[in-house]
C-alpha cells in the first residue's frame, strides 16, 4: 500500500492511490475544460446570431431614420406627430417605423433620444426643447 510504484507523477515516485488520485484530478479536469470549451462554442454561436440580428436591426433602424428624415424635411417635429403623420398619410414611413420597431411614439422618441447628436446615415438629430407633445426634434446635416 505505502510502496512507491514504478509509475511517476511530477517526476516522484508515488503509491499506487496517489497516483489513482492524481489520475481522478486529472480526468475532472480535463471534463470540466470539456464543459467550458462546449460553453464558449454555444456563445461564440449566439454571439454570432445577435451579431446577425444587430446587422439587420441597424439596417432597418437606419432605413427608419432616412424615412423619417425625408418625411419631416428637416422641420420640427416630435416623436407624436412624426407618428400620427405616418399612421395617417406616409405608409412608407410607417412600414420603415414597424421594421425598425419605433412606430409608437414613446419608442420613437426614447430611440431619437439614443440618437441625439450622433451622426448616421449623413444626419444628425437634435433636440431643441419639449413641449406639450414631448420633445420637439430636428433634423440637421452631420458636418464632421
Amino acid at each position: 500500500m505505502g510502496r512507491p510504484s514504478k509509475s511517476t507523477v511530477d517526476g516522484t515516485f508515488a503509491t499506487q492511490r496517489e497516483a489513482a488520485s492524481a489520475a481522478e484530478d486529472f480526468d475532472a479536469l480535463v471534463a470540466l475544460v470539456q464543459q467550458l470549451v462546449e460553453q464558449v462554442r454555444a456563445h461564440e454561436l449566439r454571439l454570432t446570431r445577435l451579431e446577425g440580428r444587430q446587422r439587420v436591426h441597424d439596417d432597418s433602424r437606419e432605413a427608419a431614420l432616412l424615412a423619417l428624415a425625408a418625411s419631416v424635411e428637416f422641420r420640427t417635429f416630435t416623436a407624436r406627430s412624426a407618428v400620427e403623420h405616418a399612421k395617417q398619410a406616409d405608409p412608407e414611413l410607417l412600414a420603415a417605423l414597424k421594421a425598425a420597431g419605433v412606430d409608437e411614439p414613446r419608442t420613437l422618441g426614447r430611440w431619437l433620444r439614443t440618437l441625439q447628436e450622433a451622426p448616421l446615415a449623413g444626419f444628425r438629430v437634435e433636440r431643441l426643447r419639449r413641449d406639450g407633445d414631448g420633445a420637439l426634434w430636428i433634423f440637421r446635416a452631420a458636418t464632421d
